[in-house]
């Protein structure tokens, strides 16, 4: 095994930040494949990584106050799956509206829409993701939130909205996040836009 290597390996997860993730592809610049992955799961060993999910690494995140793990959400599990597989994903109805506040209801399989194939990922015994795919004008570049919203939008019915939800919507939005959404928003459907514009009434300018 090339010391030097896994040395560079263990100094690049100390200095990351409790929580971080880490896929294998993170180390490739400094290792090679072989190598990156027998250290990586060697640290998982050691108890100084924690497997999430099959080529998915955590530095463990301790809660200080009562001194306990902080396991990670499926949405960060679910995303780090997709940047393992270079795609992307968004959350999509029940569970975009649980995320955006819009619904107090977990759900019990959560639903993502993503560029890649449809398929199930089983995350827990009791934590099940179902990948639906899409086409690519679902996606915002860099922008899961606008992205989610506007899933959010178009999966519900326009009579559920009233001012109480555009409030909640709006408050996770300045004028610039705004902007983007009214931007992201013309290439859907005239329901999702006038429901934007309505969002818009309640925005504050926090820019």
């Amino acid at each position: 095994m090339d010391d030097n290597s896994s040395t560079k390996i263990r100094r690049r997860i100390k200095r990351a930040k409790q929580g971080h993730f880490f896929i294998l592809n993170d180390f490739l610049d400094i290792a090679d494949r072989n190598l990156a992955k027998v250290q990586l799961n060697q640290f998982v060993n050691e108890g100084v990584l924690k497997r999430s999910y099959h080529g998915v690494y955590q530095k463990p995140k301790v809660n200080k106050k009562f001194n306990l793990d902080v396991p990670p959400t499926v949405h960060e599990i679910i995303s780090q799956i997709a940047r393992k597989n270079n795609q992307q994903v968004v959350p999509a109805g029940d569970t975009a509206l649980n995320f955006l506040g819009l619904s107090t209801q977990v759900p019990v399989t959560y639903e993502y829409l993503t560029d890649g194939p449809s398929r199930k990922i089983k995350i827990s015994e009791t934590q099940t993701v179902k990948l639906k795919h899409s086409g690519t004008k679902t996606f915002v570049k860099g922008d899961i939130d606008t992205a989610m919203i506007i899933g959010a939008l178009n999966f519900s019915p326009a009579e559920e909205f009233d001012e109480k939800q555009f409030k909640i919507l709006a408050k996770q939005l300045g004028q610039k996040r705004y902007q983007r959404l009214s931007k992201a928003a013309k290439k859907s459907t005239q329901k999702t836009r006038h429901l934007v514009d309505r969002i818009g009434d309640y925005v504050i300018d926090r820019s």
